[in-house]
């Protein structure tokens, strides 16, 4: 049958038939292989990405007295005190830091008091052991009360005077007499009463 067929139209038949082939097995590989290339998945060392990556934890201070800047600042966790007062614009000239451990780490909720430098009152060196440490108007210092001086102010007794020097020994000096809220045992009532008897210098 195919002799009977002129060889230009033969040729044509053949070529057909070859690019039919070729097409068809061009469309089964490349099927084939789109599929693997789906299904395999090579990831390069160095370029993972995370969805969700962690969070760096925050923690909030409220940081006070000696500095330029007072107010609630936002540490990382972990931080120290030292960077509690880079935050606030630093320590005024009046602070003493040597009060206080610049290295200890802050906590969460914590409220800082930076100390001022406590300064020697000449009048001081004329008093006895027994003059209480009061100053013009028979104001009671804060700052430089004793135990025995404290207790004469009305409605403070020996423990809450020993919680007044406890408190300015380890948290600095009196800044203003409102700072006396923060002593255990002195409500409001009680400050109320005393406010017009005490002052700090």
């Amino acid at each position: 049958m195919l002799k009977d067929i002129p060889k230009e139209q033969l040729y044509i038949i053949l070529g057909l038939i070859a690019s039919i082939i070729i097409g068809g097995g061009v469309l089964i590989y490349n099927k084939y292989f789109a599929t693997l290339k789906q299904e395999i998945i090579i990831e390069e060392p160095g370029e993972a990405v995370f969805a969700n990556p962690i969070q760096e934890e925050t923690i909030i201070v409220h940081i006070s007295g000696e500095v330029k800047k007072e107010g609630v600042y936002k540490l990382k966790k972990g931080d120290r005190v030292v960077d509690a007062i880079a935050l606030a614009q630093g320590a005024t000239d009046n602070a003493d830091l040597s009060r206080i451990n610049l290295a200890k780490t802050v906590t969460d909720g914590e409220k800082l008091i930076i100390p001022q430098k406590r300064v020697q009152i000449e009048k001081a060196s004329i008093q006895t052991s027994l003059e209480p440490a009061k100053v013009e108007g028979s104001l009671i210092d804060l700052n430089s009360a004793d135990e025995k001086t404290l207790c004469s102010i009305p409605g403070i007794g020996p423990s809450t005077a020993k919680k007044i020097i406890e408190y300015r020994d380890s948290k600095g000096s009196f800044g203003k007499p409102d700072d006396l809220l923060e002593v255990p045992g002195i409500g409001k009532k009680k400050f109320e009463k005393i406010k017009d008897k005490i002052t700090v210098y």
